[in-house]
């Protein structure tokens, strides 16, 4: 069962719900429950997806962890695509406007691959919105929910996830995010 409805046959992850996903620890079993496609755009890739904190449990700031996609990507977990000319054209028209490479790279390929596009940055999505109006947007927080209901994660687990999520890459506490009320009840310690 799919709580996820999207018109589109794959989603864009930008970086930071790559980052958050790989925070998680859960990134393959949420990737494989999405009743679409997962992608990553290559400059992306190699320019903003980095590291999550990588420490303990009781001080995850005392050492970077790198994030590897390549086992995801050999596993047919995740797509990694490149930009085409046209939508390199478009995506620096998007950047023109104030918005970051990532989501400028990530809607131009969504709006010309009919595709959609996952982000956490609430502040571009209105934009992305305007200026991609065909383009389905989702933020992070709907891509847990999904897989906590399809996998009927236990609260105890799914707590574990968001926290690790919040505690290595800055997930969650956003008033904007459609979930909010959702997450805060595993945000609260």
């Amino acid at each position: 069962m799919s709580i996820l409805t999207l018109d589109c046959t794959c989603i864009i992850l930008d970086a930071s719900t790559v980052i958050s996903l790989a925070a998680s620890r859960r990134m393959d079993a949420i990737l494989g429950s999405l009743p679409v496609r997962a992608a990553v755009v290559d400059i992306t890739r190699r320019q903003e997806i980095r590291y999550i904190w990588g420490g303990s449990e009781t001080n995850v700031r005392e050492r970077k962890e790198q994030i590897d996609l390549q086992p995801l990507i050999d596993r047919h977990l995740l797509l990694e695509v490149e930009l085409e000319e046209v939508e390199y054209t478009t995506m620096v028209n998007f950047a023109t406007r104030r918005l970051g490479n990532g989501e400028s790279a990530a809607t131009a390929i969504a709006l010309h691959r009919g595709w959609g596009v996952c982000t956490d940055d609430y502040a571009a999505i209105p934009k992305l919105r305007q200026t991609a109006s065909s383009v389905p947007f989702i933020v992070t927080s709907q891509l847990l929910q999904h897989w906590a209901t399809v996998s009927n994660a236990s609260k105890p687990d799914l707590r574990a996830v968001i926290q690790s999520m919040r505690l290595r890459a800055g997930f969650g506490r956003s008033s904007q995010d459609v979930l909010a009320g959702w997450l805060q009840q595993y945000l609260e310690t």
